[in-house]
């Protein structure tokens, strides 16, 4: 099984704002269904979806056809999510990897080819393992290449899952910071996105409303292709660190307290959740996690596709956690637990 987990904490911000009851307010059906209205429904959202997987066939093609590592890569991602059955909505929230359909033979050459020129190109490796059903030796050698081009990082290493768990995060704990590339790899596929335009049909609102704008339309794709990112499984990590020796605990603790400090929300989350299992919780810092995302489902402004896209655009934002800073203080909610708040218990 796949060992990673949905990053896209921002998404289901964004996906928050749409209600059922918006979508009615738009129809004018104040709430009331005509018998028919069901298989209107079924067919626009049949031609909405066999318009999204045409356009993701399509610029898949396009940008294979540059033969650079990036867009073949990214090429093959494109490829197996029209193969899904059910291409998401740009935005949506992803539980599970678009990827999760087998490869074919045309996204295997398309990664193989990737593979072969990608060199020290991060962007490029990391869209190598995001765009594997599993982490086979095509995604295993794009982490080690990582690895090669950042040796003080931690992320590559978390995902070597060819290597040992201990000597995975022995590795890992002996690396200074954590840093997913999130940011970069996610602006760089709106660009690429940006440049192949989806026509109105394929942008159309499942509402009924206005299609998104075009470049809207790219970020949010970005955004739900790249939620099934190269964050590595929680399972493994913790369950490494539970049954550590003595000197594994010491590197699992330095790693918790590090991905307390990394660049997205769900890291910072799998630093936590690790601490808390090792009996060394940094209570201030869990807090403050759990409150960041408890606010961002009341950060998110009504048109959040808008807003992402805008602050995504912002170059002084140079990661996911920046981000929700900004999307917090525009709101108004503090960046910190109040004193009185506590977590969730559920």
């Amino acid at each position: 099984m796949r060992g990673w987990i949905a990053a896209g904490l921002v998404v289901l911000a964004i996906a928050s704002t749409r209600t059922d009851a918006g979508d009615l307010e738009s129809s004018g059906t104040d709430g009331w269904l005509h018998p028919s209205a069901g298989v209107e429904e079924s067919h626009a959202a049949a031609d909405r979806r066999a318009a999204q997987q045409a356009y993701l066939r399509r610029t898949a093609g396009a940008l294979a056809q540059t033969d650079r590592p990036r867009e073949l890569a990214l090429a093959a991602l494109l490829h197996q999510a029209a193969a899904h059955p059910a291409p998401p909505q740009p935005g949506d929230v992803i539980d599970t990897p678009v990827t999760g359909v087998q490869s074919d033979g045309i996204a295997r050459d398309w990664r193989e080819r990737a593979a072969a020129r990608a060199g020290d190109d991060v962007i490029a490796n990391v869209l190598l393992i995001a765009g594997a059903d599993k982490m086979d030796g095509i995604s295993q050698d794009a982490a080690q290449r990582w690895a090669d081009a950042q040796p003080d990082n931690r992320a590559p290493w978390l995902l070597r899952t060819d290597m040992p768990v201990d000597a995975m995060l022995q590795a890992a704990a002996e690396r200074r910071h954590y840093d997913s590339v999130h940011f970069q790899t996610l602006r760089w596929m709106r660009d690429a996105l940006a440049a192949h335009p989806a026509d109105a049909r394929t942008r159309a609102s499942t509402g009924g409303g206005a299609p998104m704008g075009e470049r809207v339309y790219a970020t949010m794709l970005a955004l739900g292709l790249y939620s099934a990112n190269a964050a590595p499984g929680y399972s493994r990590l913790a369950g490494g660190c539970t049954s550590a020796t003595p000197e594994l605990q010491v590197a699992c603790r330095s790693l918790a307290g590090q991905l307390l400090e990394s660049d997205t929300l769900i890291m910072r989350s799998i630093g936590s959740a690790i601490a808390l299992r090792l009996d060394a919780p940094d209570v201030e810092a869990t807090r403050a996690v759990a409150w960041r995302t408890h606010a961002m489902q009341r950060a998110t402004a009504p048109d959040g596709e808008r807003q992402f896209m805008r602050l995504l655009d912002d170059t002084s934002i140079r990661t996911e956690i920046e981000l929700q800073a900004r999307m917090l203080s525009d709101a108004g909610i503090p960046l910190v637990p109040p004193a009185d708040w506590t977590p969730p218990t559920h």
